[in-house]
C-alpha cells in the first residue's frame, strides 16, 4: 500500500506526495521522509505508520504540539480524511491501493538478489558477528557517560586582574551568550557555553564587577542544568530507539551524543563512535561527519 500526504504549508503551497513505505518520519530534519520548513516543525515531529487497524501517527515533537484536526495528540488512529497540523501546515493521510499516482514517489531501497549460493559461506559468520556485536552494543547502551564539565566550575581568570580581565570577560560572555542561543543545533556550543560563562565570572571577579559575575554564575547554572538533562534525554532515546530497531532516529541520537561529547576522551566516546557505524549497517543511512 502507499501512504498519500496531501499538504498545504503555510505559504499556501499543495504538494502531493505518495510514499511507499510502512513509516514515514515528517520533520524539518534532512533524514525526514517528508521535510518542513524549519519554522513549521522540529527535526523530528511527526511519525506516521501504517498499522492493521490503519493509519497510525506518534507525536515526537510538542513544539508546536501536533494536532489531529485541531485537538493535540500524543499517539492516535488517524480518522479517514483526518488532518494533521504542524504550525501552520496541514497534511492529510491518506492509504491507498498500488502506485497509480502522478505525484511525487519516495521509495524504500529494495536489495538486489542475492546469489545465495555465493553467499552461503559467509552467511554463518556475519550473523554470529552481529549476534556479537549487538550483545555488545546493547550492554555498553546501559555504560554511564563521564561528566560533560569538571566537577568543580572554572574560578581563574586566565588574564591578570584590572582592564585585561574586564576586557577578556566581555569578550567570553559575548561568546558564551552567542554559543547557548546555536545550542538546539549544535550541542557542543551549549556544553562550551558553560565552561564560557564560568571563565568570564570569574575574570569579573578578577576585575572588580560582581554583579556581572553572578550574572554569569546564574547563567552557567542554568545552562549546565539544561544541557545535563537533553544529555540525559539523548542517551533514553537511544536506548529505547535502538532497542526498537528504530534506525533513523536511533542515529539522530547517538550523533547528538557524539556532539555533547565532543571535546571527551575515552571509552564512552568510543561506543558511540561504534554505535554510530553499527546503526549505519543495520539500516539508519550512511555515516557523515
Amino acid at each position: 500500500m502507499n501512504l498519500v500526504f496531501q499538504i498545504r504549508h503555510n505559504t499556501g503551497q499543495l504538494d502531493t506526495l505518495a510514499v511507499d513505505a510502512d513509516r514515514v518520519l515528517i520533520g524539518s530534519g534532512a533524514h525526514c521522509d517528508i521535510r518542513l520548513n524549519i519554522d513549521q516543525a522540529r527535526i523530528e515531529h511527526v511519525r506516521v505508520d501504517v498499522v492493521p487497524q490503519g493509519v497510525f501517527a506518534t507525536a515526537m515533537s510538542f513544539e508546536p504540539p501536533p494536532t489531529i484536526n485541531g485537538v493535540t495528540f500524543t499517539q492516535a488512529i488517524l480518522p479517514p480524511n483526518a488532518i494533521l497540523g504542524m504550525g501552520q501546515t496541514q497534511i492529510q493521510v491518506q492509504l491507498a491501493e498500488g502506485g497509480g499516482h502522478t505525484a511525487l514517489k519516495i521509495e524504500k531501497k529494495k536489495g538486489k538478489p542475492l546469489l545465495w549460493l555465493s553467499l552461503a559461506l559467509l552467511l554463518s559468520a556475519l550473523v554470529a558477528n552481529e549476534m556479537l556485536e549487538e550483545a555488545s552494543s546493547k550492554a555498553n547502551l546501559a555504560m554511564e557517560p563521564p561528566p560533560l564539565w569538571p566537577e568543580q566550575p572554572q574560578n581563574a581568570c586566565p588574564r591578570p586582574p584590572g582592564a585585561v580581565a574586564r576586557n577578556f570577560a566581555y569578550d567570553t560572555l559575548t561568546m558564551a551568550e552567542s554559543k547557548r542561543e546555536r545550542r538546539a543545533f549544535y550541542p557542543q556550543d551549549g556544553v562550551q557555553a558553560v565552561t564560557d560563562f564560568e571563565v568570564a565570572s570569574a575574570c569579573f571577579r578578577a576585575a572588580g564587577e560582581p554583579q556581572s559575575a553572578v550574572y554569569c554564575d546564574e547563567a552557567a547554572r542554568g545552562l549546565r542544568e539544561e544541557m545535563t538533562g537533553d544529555f540525559r534525554k539523548f542517551r533514553e532515546r537511544l536506548r529505547y530507539h535502538y532497542g526498537h530497531e528504530e534506525w533513523v532516529s536511533a542515529r539522530y541520537d547517538v550523533r547528538n551524543l557524539l556532539a555533547f561529547t565532543e571535546n571527551v576522551q575515552g571509552e564512552y566516546r568510543e561506543f558511540l563512535k561504534n554505535t554510530e557505524r553499527d546503526i549505519s549497517m543495520r539500516g539508519g543511512g550512511q555515516a557523515k561527519r
